[in-house]
């Protein structure tokens, strides 16, 4: 039943929402409806000018997708702003209300001892609470996605917190050409600032949101920050231990099986990385870095599968000795690999940056001619593979023989395109905010 209707909404969501007469409509219906938010966020500016101390909230609910550490540590070391995580409950998804207290907690965990983290939920209880009238109640609010669908618990949604200043920095890179979801969502409308990744997305924005991207900045990415700082050590610990160095290999599949871009390779290769990876044990290390919400979609939607046969699945990559399975943060992931390999458009511009070679697997030719302008830009600079076919040759020649031929102009396009030209960007958005509120 739970699939029946979760089928149902993204066959109406692909044949009205997406097209361009249903934008068209509403960009008209709607022209007038945010003409009023400038000002209203300019007078709540103007309230916390002379507010001394302000609190920075950071509303999360997968680790996994914490794109600001930089942004938090630069209002870390100021003394007039309090920053801090809020574990919100996520009731979007696959499946609607999957899991909320149980994600609630492991999130919790994993920023409990490195950040100061609000937990609005009483165990003993089993309720989740508003923030509002305690000391956590924020005045400005960083959002971590544009699907930020928080079901019942509305206190969490932007549409509960006009009140407060709120800003977004995308979830991803943007490659995709689906302008409605990414730059003109109400979502997208109501932000008071949206912290994009290049100059080419503000113009995007400008052209498809309906406030004409009154509240966009070019910024750069944070996440990448990182990726260009000499100084960064990242930790190799993650990966299990081998009895000598081999080569380095993540597969990220992604969980777009039935959405319109029907990206998803995984129910082509599954079996296929299995073979590969036992093929090439003494050469290849793997890391399986599903996205978050493959499993729910294994679990509940994909016809054959179910939770004890994905659960089965997963093990297998557990236990294979040169195989493993992480869902956390993927920075040293990233930095320590060698390769990777997937078809998740939000990981395309974020590896490119560490400048490694990259396999895209293309479900349809419809994927990459799907892209934007700077999508398909970054696609010139990758291997790409139709389906499975193309892998083994990436893993031989490309990463264990070394022969990757793209390997120069990656690195020029890395310096020209992605490296940000704020120098910064984390720096860059805190500086932009203190500014503001000055």
């Amino acid at each position: 039943m739970k699939w029946n209707l979760r089928y149902c909404l993204i066959v109406v969501y692909n044949k009205i929402v997406l097209t361009k007469t249903y934008q068209l409509c509403r960009n008209y219906v709607f022209r007038f409806r945010y003409k009023h938010l400038p000002k209203s966020y300019e007078s709540i500016r103007n309230n916390l000018i002379e507010k001394k101390k302000i609190n920075v909230a950071f509303f999360i609910h997968d680790a996994a997708k914490w794109k600001y550490e930089g942004v938090y540590r630069c209002f870390e070391k100021d003394e007039r702003f309090n920053p801090y995580i809020v574990i919100v409950p996520f009731a979007a998804g696959s499946v609607t209300g999957y899991n909320v207290e149980e994600n609630m907690m492991k999130t919790y965990s994993y920023f409990k001892t490195t950040h100061k983290v609000c937990l609005p939920y009483d165990a003993n209880s089993k309720k989740i609470f508003d923030i509002r009238g305690t000391e956590f109640e924020p005045d400005l609010i960083f959002y971590m996605n544009c699907w930020h669908e928080c079901g019942k618990y509305k206190q969490f949604s932007y549409r509960h917190n006009w009140d407060k200043l709120q800003a977004y920095v995308p979830y991803a890179w943007m490659i995709s050409a689906r302008y409605i979801e990414h730059f003109n969502r109400d979502f997208h409308n109501c932000m008071w600032k949206i912290f994009y990744e290049t100059p080419l997305h503000v113009n995007m924005s400008k052209q498809y949101a309906i406030n004409k991207g009154i509240n966009a900045v070019s910024s750069g990415y944070p996440m990448l920050d990182v990726f260009f700082d000499s100084n960064y050590v990242p930790n190799d610990s993650i990966w299990k231990k081998q009895g000598k160095r081999k080569k380095r290999i993540i597969w990220a599949p992604h969980h777009h099986i039935y959405e319109k871009n029907r990206c998803a390779n995984f129910l082509f290769v599954y079996n296929l990385m299995i073979q590969l990876a036992k093929k090439y044990e003494n050469e290849v290390q793997f890391i399986f870095r599903p996205h978050p919400e493959l499993a729910k979609k294994l679990d509940f939607c994909v016809s054959g599968w179910n939770e004890q046969k994905r659960k089965e699945y997963y093990s297998v990559w557990e236990n294979m000795p040169n195989t493993q399975i992480e869902l956390g943060d993927y920075i040293d992931m990233f930095l320590t690999s060698d390769a990777l390999i997937q078809d998740c458009g939000s990981f395309t511009a974020e590896y490119l940056a560490t400048g490694k070679p990259m396999l895209f697997m293309e479900a349809n030719k419809e994927v990459i001619a799907g892209w934007n302008e700077c999508g398909k830009a970054i696609a010139s600079h990758l291997y790409l593979s139709d389906k499975g076919a193309g892998v083994e040759d990436f893993i031989q020649n490309v990463v264990i023989a070394g022969q990757d031929s793209m390997l120069e102009q990656r690195l020029k396009f890395i310096e020209n395109y992605i490296r940000p030209k704020s120098g910064n960007a984390s720096l860059y958005i805190y500086e932009y905010i203190k500014q503001q509120l000055s």
